[in-house]
Parts: structure tokens; sequence; C-alpha cells
């Protein structure tokens, strides 16, 4: 049976809880900022970012939520649920999902243009990495 649609909405709103959320697309963009953050160095240095990134982005929705393995393996209503794309039961396929929801979607931004929602939470991560070499660098200079 597959449990995908279902696993998708529980999964959304663990992340919800988590971090104290209660917009669906806001707790999806922290926990993108929060994967970003921690991939720091395969962001910014990778010419393969994208594979690399997308490939890592499932485990790490396990251990962001802790949800339990079993031998390497998740389980949901006893289905095996899989990290692998175009799989039924698919981790991935339901970050694929979120992602056309919530980033690859337009807004507006400040200035009123309209621009694609992951280029606005790319803004701001560029910002939080400026600020944290900026503090590394001023740490290293005392």
């Amino acid at each position: 049976m597959n449990y995908e649609a279902e696993l998708d909405v529980v999964l959304l709103n663990n992340l919800k809880k988590l971090y104290g959320i209660r917009n669906e697309e806001v707790a999806y963009k922290v926990f993108l900022l929060r994967f970003l953050i921690e991939n720091y160095d395969i962001y910014i240095m990778s010419n393969n970012k994208d594979l690399e990134l997308e490939v890592k982005m499932p485990n790490f929705l396990v251990s962001e939520l802790n949800l339990p393995l079993v031998n390497g393996c998740m389980y949901y209503k006893n289905e095996k649920i899989t990290f692998l794309p175009d799989t039924k039961n698919s981790i991935s396929n339901i970050l694929d999902n979120w992602f056309f929801m919530y980033a690859d979607s337009f807004t507006l931004n400040s200035r009123g243009d309209s621009v694609q929602k992951l280029s606005l939470v790319e803004d701001e991560l560029n910002e939080i990495f400026k600020k944290a070499e900026k503090n590394v660098k001023l740490k290293k200079a005392r």
C-alpha cells in the first residue's frame, strides 16, 4: 500500500511541531535553511551540489525528526519507506513534493518583482553565511 500522501502530512506536521511553527511553507523553509547550513561545504564549494544535496536530504530529514530506523530502513504502518526517488513510499518523493509546493513557485519580493521562492531562501542563506564568515574572521583576528 502507498502511504506517501499520508506520510507527507505526518512528516510536515512533525516539522511544524519541532520548529514551533504553524505554517507549512515556513516550516519547510526552516527545514531547508537548516539542511543547507548543515551542508555548507557542499552548498558553497561543490560543482555537483544539486545532486549531492538531493542525496543527503532524506537522511537529514530522518535525523532532524529523530525517526526510528530498523536495520537502516524506515517503516510506516509496516511498509518499508525508501529514500530513493521514483519508488513507492519514498522520502525523496515527499521532499520533491515539498520543493515544488513551497520553493519552486513564485512570489513577490520586497521590490514587488516576481521571483522564485527558492531565490528568497537562498538570499537569506547567503546573508547567514556572510555573517557567519565575518564572525569567524573577527574571532581569528583576536
